[in-house]
This record gives C-alpha cells, structure tokens and sequence, in this order.
C-alpha cells in the first residue's frame, strides 16, 4: 500500500514550527498558531473527481470538492486556538465563509459531536447540517449546544439527495451511521464508529459493507476507523479493515480514531501493504495535515500538502 506517494518512502518530514502539536500544547485551553500555507488551497478548485482534505483530529476532516466543503465529525477537545486555521487542523468561520458547507455528524458521542459547530450560522452564508442522529431527542445536557438549528436526518439505511449530493447512511456497531456521499465525480465513505465487532457480531459488520459495494460499487476515498470503540480487538479491527478494501476497492483509505495516537496511523496501515499495492494511504500525524486526491475516472493521485 503506498503511503503520501514518494514521501512515504523518506524520512518524515520536519513539520512547520508553527504546527507542531505535542500532547502537553495540546492540552492547553487557547494556543497561538501562525497560519503556514497549507490553508492558501481554500483559493484552489477543485475539478471534478478532485478534493483537498485536513486532518481535524481523531475522525474529522475537512474536505474541499469542486462545488462542496464537506466537514466531518469536527472535534475541537476543547481547544481553541488564538488563529484558528485549516492550516493548524481547526475550522475558522470567516476562512470557510465562501464556500457551500456542509457539516456532517455521524453519532452524538462527544469525539465527534463538538458545540463549536453551532456557532457557525450567521458566519457562513452557505451552511447545513447532516445528522445520523436526532439531537433534538438527546437529554438536553448531551446536545452539545443545540437550540432547535435546522437539520437533515439520515437514519441506517436512508438515501437522501442534498444539495446536489447523493448521501446514504449505513449503521454503525457503535453508534450512529457512517455516510457514503457521491460529490463532484467522487464517491467519499466516512465510516463514523462502525470499527470491529463484538463476539458473533461480525455478519452486523460486514452486512453493512456489502450494503456500500450493491449500492455504489467501489468508493474514491475511505475514511476508516483503525482503533476500535466498544470492542477493541485488534484482530477484528484488521479483518475488518481487510473486508472493506476487498469490498470497495477505494483508491486511498484514510485512518481515523487514534486521536492523540496518530503514530498508531502508518503503523496499521502497514499491515495491509502486501495485501493491497495499488492502494493508497495518508496517515496523519498533526492536526492540518493536508492532502490533494485526483481520482475519479482518473488513475488515483495522492499529493502531501
């Protein structure tokens, strides 16, 4: 499985000074990040069968289609830089202003349903919710914030069209659902928490899966949870991981959930060279980590960032 194209292959790279992110700087309340030139590819456009994606920590992403800016299971921890920044793996109303925004939100659990969402309104022109779960019907301490704010709900097994996207839900074993969205001459699979199984749980897994493969086939990017929620077997976790590659043939498979624990990302990732070669994979290490896919009906690209 290839890895950052080239760059996997060489030492890692130093990252900006700015940027570095060590577990003591992350577990300050306010830090002052300058903004480097990762975020200067807001001004680029994407064509179809093309995005750019940042890391957000643990299962979120931002990523940038032709015509769309999809948010992902944005989880701040609390932190609330000084400069906020795609550059620095934090969302900024005023950077993302221009741009059709979509946030989605897998499931209620507090690594992936963050307040600072709902704060957006009133700052960016262009913004809607897609929820795998109902907040209205969440006690009101577990809301995160929410007053009553429009949204989308899609339940396990929900296809809706919005804003020109097609967007299904699948169930996850954790909680919540996983999105499969074709945008812009791409097919994205974010999977949300479905990650392992329980004992005799496994055909609830799979099922799922094989629901994505009749559905669209095969996927551009999938964006995959590597570490496990309610049952972390890592045995599982790699079969798991295994299935869906077998079953959706993605061009670049993306870890996710190892917040704090991004060494984990290469590592098992690793597993899988042999197996898949023609698969490629971004693993990241800090918080504004960027990537440049071209997929589509093209021959699959990864640039870092």
């Amino acid at each position: 499985m290839h890895g950052h194209d080239p760059a996997r292959h060489r030492p890692p790279l130093r990252p900006y000074p700015d940027r570095r992110a060590s577990a003591e700087r992350r577990r300050q309340t306010t830090v002052t990040e300058a903004k480097p030139l990762t975020s200067t590819y807001l001004d680029q456009q994407p064509a179809d069968g093309e995005a750019y994606l940042w890391y957000l920590g643990n299962c979120g992403y931002a990523i940038k289609t032709r015509n769309h800016f999809l948010v992902f299971d944005y989880f701040t921890r609390r932190l609330h830089p000084t400069e906020p920044s795609l550059a620095n793996g934090f969302i900024d109303p005023a950077e993302v202003a221009p741009e059709d925004v979509t946030v989605f939100v897998s499931h209620e659990h507090g690594d992936h349903f963050d307040a600072t969402i709902f704060g957006w309104p009133g700052h960016i022109p262009r913004l809607q919710y897609v929820f795998g779960f109902q907040p209205d019907s969440l006690p009101e301490n577990a809301r995160q914030g929410y007053a009553g704010q429009a949204y989308e709900y899609l339940g396990t097994g929900m296809t809706k069209t919005i804003d020109g996207m097609r967007v299904m839900a699948v169930r996850s074993n954790d909680a919540g659902v996983g999105f499969v969205i074709g945008v812009d001459g791409l097919t994205i699979y974010h999977a949300g928490d479905p990650a392992g199984w329980l004992p005799d749980q496994k055909q609830g897994f799979t099922s799922q899966i094989d629901s994505i493969a009749a559905a669209v086939g095969s996927v551009d990017i999938a964006l995959v949870n590597v570490t496990g929620c309610h049952y972390q077997d890592t045995v599982a976790l790699a079969e798991g991981t295994v299935y869906t590659l077998e079953k959706l043939h993605p061009k670049l498979v993306i870890p996710t959930h190892g917040y704090m624990r991004e060494y984990y990302y290469p590592r098992f990732m690793s597993k899988f060279a042999g197996q898949f070669p023609d698969v490629k994979s971004f693993c990241p290490i800090w918080r504004g980590d960027a990537v440049r896919f071209t997929g589509g009906e093209k021959p699959a690209r990864v640039e870092m960032l």
